[in-house]
């Protein structure tokens, strides 16, 4: 493989990719939102009304973006950081779940 191409076959080009795509899908989520609220009140909202850990699980489905990318070009090592970054935002999403207050 030249090495101009297998540069970008890293683990941590896929876990910074992996933990970026996200963000970009909750923020495509806030454009979609009907209301006419700020960045801050969307995120501090959908956090008091308990749907913070289901927006950034729909948000993951950005990550399938950049794992089709990086397998269709067989960026095996990407891919795994991408592997590892949905592990992380597992982590977020399960302690965000945990400490939600209740209503």
């Amino acid at each position: 493989m030249n090495s101009k191409i297998s540069k970008y076959n890293r683990i941590w080009i896929g876990i910074i990719v992996g933990l970026f795509l996200p963000i970009i899908g909750l923020l495509v989520l806030y454009l979609f939102d009907s209301s006419y609220h700020s960045l801050s009140n969307f995120l501090i909202l959908s956090y008091q009304l308990g749907v913070m850990s289901n927006l950034l699980s729909i948000s993951l489905l950005a990550n399938l973006l950049g794992f089709y990318i990086f397998l269709n070009r067989e960026w095996y090592y990407a891919v795994r950081g991408i592997m590892i970054a949905v592990l992380i935002w597992g982590a977020v999403i399960l302690f965000i779940r945990l400490t939600i207050p209740e209503l």
